[in-house]
């Protein structure tokens, strides 16, 4: 609605006959539309149509959007509370490290071994998912925060004519945008921040064994803590990337890099 709003508000601001008001929202909306040269009635009633169609595309699209959002969301925290399950069998018994043989250690080992088997087979599975998401909210992110740095300035309205037409006094576009990028921004951190749990989670688990007592220490601690350290148990794209929290500064820090150089260089 707010991108709706925004449209039409580009069209009153840029239009200078404001009795072909829908034609001009066609052309902008569709220009691939007016390229056929056809006549005005003609295009009308087609631009109805496309723009009903074209909507009903748009909304769709903006909810599968979200599904895979929250589909990623979903199965990270059911990824992490397998392996929270064994940071808790660990920390339940950290009274009696002393007292643990060593087919405890061999039973925290397994289960960490069918926890990764289950992490990486899951992400190859999704890591397009994952890869797309990324991306597409990067994208976006740069996109929108790019169009909203153009603006100058808040516009006041000169033509008072129009008021009634301005359901938010003339702000739409800014407002829009902002809320655009603020909303996929929070969206990107919520997805990135709990995917990298995961790979927080797996990583728990070796402040607890360092706590393991030397009369008790075994092989199998040892091969344990090799392979929470050695291992990168974490979601990925496409293995382009992990996605852990150190993701989140570089993704933040290639935004920032991104948005300097268009405003340097796009005038």
């Amino acid at each position: 609605m707010l991108a709706e709003c925004s449209g039409v508000t580009a069209v009153l601001d840029c239009g200078a006959d404001h009795s072909r008001l829908y034609r001009d929202y066609i052309e902008s909306s569709f220009p691939w539309v007016v390229e056929f040269g056809l006549p005005d009635h003609f295009l009308i009633g087609i631009s109805i149509q496309c723009f009903i169609l074209f909507q009903f595309i748009n909304i769709a699209a903006t909810l599968a959007w979200n599904y895979s959002d929250l589909f990623i969301v979903c199965i990270s925290y059911y990824l992490t509370s397998i392996l929270q399950g064994i940071y808790r069998k660990v920390i339940d018994n950290k009274a009696k490290l002393q007292y643990l043989s060593s087919s405890f250690w061999a039973s925290v080992r397994e289960d960490y071994n069918h926890a990764s088997q289950l992490v990486r087979a899951v992400d190859e599975v999704i890591s397009g998912a994952v890869f797309a998401s990324f991306t597409i909210n990067l994208f976006f992110i740069c996109f929108q925060l790019y169009n909203l740095l153009s603006i100058s300035c808040f516009y006041l309205i000169n033509d008072h004519s129009l008021t009634n037409f301005r359901p938010l006094g003339g702000y739409e576009n800014v407002i829009y945008l902002s809320y655009s990028m603020m909303f996929v921004l929070f969206r990107y951190l919520c997805v990135s921040l709990i995917a990298a749990r995961v790979h927080t989670t797996s990583q728990s688990l070796a402040p607890a064994l360092y706590d393991v007592p030397s009369t008790v220490y075994n092989v199998e601690v040892q091969r344990l803590l090799d392979q929470v350290h050695h291992d990168t148990l974490a979601l990925s794209g496409l293995q382009f990337f992990y996605v852990t929290k150190s993701l989140v500064l570089t993704v933040a820090g290639s935004i920032f890099t991104y948005e300097l150089v268009l405003l340097q260089y796009g005038g």
